[in-house]
C-alpha cells in the first residue's frame, strides 16, 4: 500500500513538473517597457511640438518598416493627444528625442517581480529614456528583442508618454501600463490627456495672436506664391521680390533674391533646402528652376521635365520629395521628384471629372500623405507616397453651402482650412470647426505653413499666429 502511495505521489509530481514546463514554455513573457533615467517633469515645449530623429535601425525589420511605425505612432500620438505633437527633426541636428537600439546591457533596469497566477514571470526590459545635460532625451530599445510590428508601435505610443511626464497606470488597457504582453497595441485612453494638460497647463496652445506687420506693401491685387522648407516659409510677390520668414530669428523676415525667370512660376514647392519652381514660357514646354537656400541663388536646370500639361500645376513636398500633380482626361495625374537624384517618376493617377482643376490653395500635407479638396467633386482625397494609393476622405462640410477653402495650413500632421466666409475648421480624421482669427472676413491674403506653427496674412498687413 505504502509503494502505491508512493507511486502515485510521484506521478502527481510529475505530472505537476509537466504542466509547469508547458505552462512556462507557452506563456507569452511580461515585457518591461521602460524606465525613467533623471526623470524630470518640467518641459520646455514651443509652440508645442517636439522633434524627433532616428539614431539607428533593428536588423529584425526592414527599415522602411521600422519608419513607416514609427512615424505611425508619432501621427496617432498627435492625433488623440491633441495639443502636443513630435515632429521629425532634420538629420545629423539636434532634436528633443533621439529614437536609438542598443545592446540589452544598455536597458537594464531594476523592475519588480511580475507574478501571473502562483506562478513568477519573467521580465524583460525593453527600453530606457534618458535626459541628457543638454535637456534633450533619449530613448533606448533593446536590440535583442524579437521586435514584431504591434510591439514596436506600443512600446513607442509608451515611451512618447514617459518623455512628456505621465506617470504609470494600473490599467493593462493604458499607453502607460509599464508592462506589455502579446496583446493588442494598447488604447490612449482619455485620462492620459488630460494629466498631459495638467502638467502644461502654462503652454498656451488653440490659440492666436497678432504679431507684428509683414515688411512689404499688402494688396489683394498681387500675387503670392509661397513655400516652406521645414524651419522657414517664403513668400514671392508678383514674380518680383522675395521674402524669407523664420520664427525663430531676428527680424523675422528678411529679404530674398528674386527669381530670374520672366513672369510668375506655374508652381513650386520646397523641399530640403532646395526650392524648385516650373513655369511655362511658351504654349508647349515648361522650364524649372532651382533656387539654393544657403547662397540664396536662383539656377534653371537644363534637364527637360517628363510631363507637361496647359492645365494648373499644383505641388508639395511630403517626406523630403517633391510631387506635382496636374489633371488630364478625367485624371489627376501626379509625378514623385526625388532632390538627391534629380529623377522623375510618374505615380498612380485618381479619376476625376473631366472639367475638375485643380489649385494651388487647396493641396497640403497631412499626416505624411497629400491632401487635395476637390470642390466640384465634392471629395477631399489624400495620395500615400508610401503605397502609393489614394485614400478618400469625409468631404469638408463648407461643400454644402458652396463655402470652399481659400487656404490650407499643414502643421502638427494636421490640416487646417479657411474660408472666404471666415470660417476656420481643422481636420484630424474627421472636420471640427474652430475659433477663426479676429480679421474682418475676405481680408485674408494668403497662409504660410510651418512644421507646429500656422499664418495668416491680411490686406491690411497684420499677421495672424497659430499654434494648434
Amino acid at each position: 500500500m505504502k509503494q502505491y502511495t508512493l507511486f502515485l505521489l510521484l506521478l502527481c509530481l510529475s505530472l505537476l513538473m509537466g504542466c509547469y514546463e508547458k505552462i512556462e514554455n507557452t506563456r507569452p513573457r511580461i515585457r518591461g517597457l521602460s524606465a525613467f533615467q533623471n526623470q524630470s517633469l518640467t518641459r520646455n515645449i514651443d509652440a508645442c511640438c517636439l522633434t524627433y530623429s532616428f539614431a539607428n535601425y533593428t536588423n529584425r525589420l526592414p527599415i522602411l518598416t521600422q519608419e513607416v511605425l514609427l512615424e505611425q505612432g508619432i501621427i496617432g500620438w498627435a492625433f488623440n493627444m491633441g495639443n502636443f505633437a513630435f515632429s521629425k527633426g532634420k538629420t545629423g541636428e539636434k532634436t528633443d528625442l533621439t529614437i536609438q537600439f542598443v545592446s540589452p546591457e544598455m536597458v537594464e533596469f531594476k523592475i519588480d517581480t511580475v507574478r501571473r497566477g502562483w506562478i513568477a514571470s519573467p521580465v524583460e526590459s525593453l527600453g530606457l529614456v534618458h535626459r541628457k545635460e543638454d535637456g534633450t532625451y533619449i530613448l533606448y530599445l533593446n536590440q535583442a528583442h524579437d521586435w514584431t510590428e504591434n510591439r514596436l508601435g506600443a512600446i513607442l505610443f509608451h515611451q512618447l508618454g514617459v518623455v512628456l511626464g505621465l506617470p504609470v497606470s494600473d490599467d493593462p488597457r493604458s499607453i502607460m501600463y509599464p508592462y506589455m504582453v502579446d496583446l493588442p497595441v494598447p488604447i490612449i485612453d482619455i485620462q492620459s490627456g488630460y494629466k498631459i494638460d495638467s502638467l502644461y497647463n502654462s503652454t498656451h496652445c488653440d490659440s492666436w495672436q497678432e504679431i507684428g506687420k509683414i515688411p512689404f506693401q499688402p494688396s489683394s491685387n498681387h500675387s503670392y506664391q509661397t513655400f516652406s522648407t521645414y524651419e522657414k516659409a517664403f513668400v514671392i510677390v508678383n514674380g518680383s521680390e522675395m521674402w524669407a520668414f523664420d520664427p525663430f530669428a531676428t527680424p523675422q523676415w528678411s529679404s530674398k533674391t528674386p527669381p530670374n525667370f520672366k513672369g510668375i512660376p506655374f508652381t513650386i514647392f520646397g523641399v530640403n533646402n532646395k526650392a524648385y519652381a516650373i513655369t511655362t514660357p511658351n504654349t508647349n514646354q515648361h522650364e524649372w528652376w532651382e533656387y539654393d537656400l544657403t547662397s540664396d541663388t536662383w539656377n534653371r536646370l537644363n534637364t527637360p521635365l517628363p510631363f507637361f500639361s496647359s492645365q494648373p500645376l499644383i505641388s508639395h513636398s511630403v517626406n523630403d520629395k517633391g510631387y506635382v500633380l496636374y489633371t488630364d482626361q478625367g485624371r489627376i495625374n501626379i509625378w514623385e521628384f526625388s532632390p538627391t537624384t534629380k529623377n522623375w517618376v510618374s505615380k498612380k493617377s485618381y479619376p476625376v471629372l473631366p472639367n475638375t482643376s485643380l489649385k494651388q490653395n487647396l493641396l497640403a500635407t497631412h499626416t505624411q500623405k497629400l491632401l487635395l479638396v476637390l470642390p466640384l467633386d465634392n471629395e477631399v482625397i489624400r495620395y500615400d507616397p508610401t503605397t502609393n494609393n489614394w485614400i478618400q476622405d469625409p468631404p469638408f462640410p463648407g461643400f454644402k453651402n458652396k463655402d470652399i477653402p481659400s487656404i490650407l495650413l499643414s502643421t502638427k500632421f494636421r490640416t487646417y482650412a479657411y474660408t472666404p466666409s471666415h470660417q476656420l475648421w481643422e481636420y484630424a480624421l474627421q472636420w471640427t470647426a474652430l475659433t477663426p482669427p479676429s480679421s474682418p472676413p475676405n481680408s485674408v491674403l494668403f497662409g504660410l505653413s510651418l512644421k507646429c506653427r500656422g499664418y495668416l496674412i491680411t490686406n491690411d498687413g497684420r499677421q495672424w499666429y497659430y499654434r494648434p
